[in-house]
C-alpha cells in the first residue's frame, strides 16, 4: 500500500513539473475550425491578459487550443461551455496544459482573480 501512495506522489509531482498554465484573462475571440485537417476550438485572450507559454501568442493575444482528437465529447462541451460563458458575461478564464510549453487546453476554470 506504501509502494502505491509513493508511486502516486511521485507521479502527481512528475505531472505538476511537466505542466504549466498557458493563459489568463478575459476571452474576445472564440474559433471553431471543422476542416478536414483541422478539427479544433481556438480562445483568444484580450491584450495584456497574463501569459505564462511564449509560443501561445497571436498579435499580442494569447490564445489555447483544444482539439477534439486528443479530448472526448464531454471534456470539449463542458470546456467549450465554461469558455463561452466566459466571453458572453466578460469575466476571467485560466487555461492550462498538461504538457510543458503546449498551447492545448487541458483545464479551462472561470475564475475573478489567479489561483
Amino acid at each position: 500500500m506504501l509502494n502505491k501512495i509513493l508511486f502516486i506522489g511521485a507521479m502527481s509531482c512528475a505531472l505538476n513539473a511537466s505542466a504549466g498554465d498557458i493563459a489568463f484573462g478575459k476571452v474576445v475571440g472564440t474559433k471553431v475550425y471543422d476542416f478536414s485537417n483541422n478539427k479544433a476550438i481556438k480562445v483568444y485572450f484580450e491584450k495584456g491578459s497574463q501569459l505564462w507559454t511564449p509560443g501561445c501568442s497571436e498579435n499580442g493575444r494569447p490564445f489555447g487550443t483544444i482539439t477534439y482528437s486528443q479530448k472526448s465529447d464531454q471534456a470539449v462541451n463542458h470546456m467549450f461551455s465554461t469558455i463561452i460563458a466566459a466571453q458572453m458575461s466578460g469575466k476571467k478564464i485560466r487555461i492550462f496544459s498538461q504538457a510543458e510549453n503546449s498551447c492545448e487546453v487541458d483545464f479551462v476554470g472561470l475564475q475573478e482573480s489567479y489561483y
